[in-house]
């Protein structure tokens, strides 16, 4: 039986799943990819990243430029990541913990990332799009403006985050 949230998507679910996150669950969704083609596992249809987290800590010029930015600034990204990955930069995998840095992206499912304007990870979505089409994924980057890292809690609240909710939603459909 098909879980609740796949009921409205129709077929799409019944060839290949769709990987979707935001923040650090985009990370978890694009490190996921890397590890599926690492052991010669079958790619999901899409991975679609929302204001996703992928480059080492202070590593992109937004990570500087925003660093104060409301709901997700330099003392909380730091503390994600020291949390997340304690000795982060002793980890073996590194690639997977931020997977801007792996030396390829190739085979890996076309993409849809989207970035809100007013976040520190804003150069995140944008490298890692410009990237994956540089090794001939499909992809595409979206950037929303006036949104916040985090927006999505503000569905029903904010237009920018009711835009990010259309813009996914016709990305999926382009699935079907």
């Amino acid at each position: 039986r098909d879980p609740l949230w796949s009921r409205g998507l129709g077929d799409v679910y019944k060839r290949q799943p769709i990987l979707m996150g935001d923040s650090a669950g985009g990370n978890l969704m694009a490190a996921l990819t890397l590890l599926c083609r690492k052991n010669c596992m079958a790619q999901a249809a899409a991975q679609i990243l929302i204001y996703p987290a992928l480059g080492m800590p202070n590593s992109l010029p937004s990570h500087q430029t925003l660093w104060d930015a409301p709901l997700l600034n330099y003392d909380t990204l730091e503390f994600c990541i020291q949390n997340y990955i304690p000795n982060c930069y002793q980890y073996s995998q590194l690639e997977l913990a931020f997977p801007l840095i792996a030396s390829s992206l190739e085979a890996l499912p076309r993409a849809f990332i989207f970035a809100a304007q007013y976040d520190p990870l804003i150069d995140d979505a944008k490298s890692y799009a410009q990237r994956l089409m540089s090794e001939n994924i499909m992809a595409s980057y979206t950037r929303v403006n006036g949104l916040l890292h985090g927006g999505l809690h503000a569905i029903g609240v904010c237009d920018e985050a009711d835009y990010l909710l259309q813009l996914i939603c016709k990305k999926i459909e382009t699935l079907k």
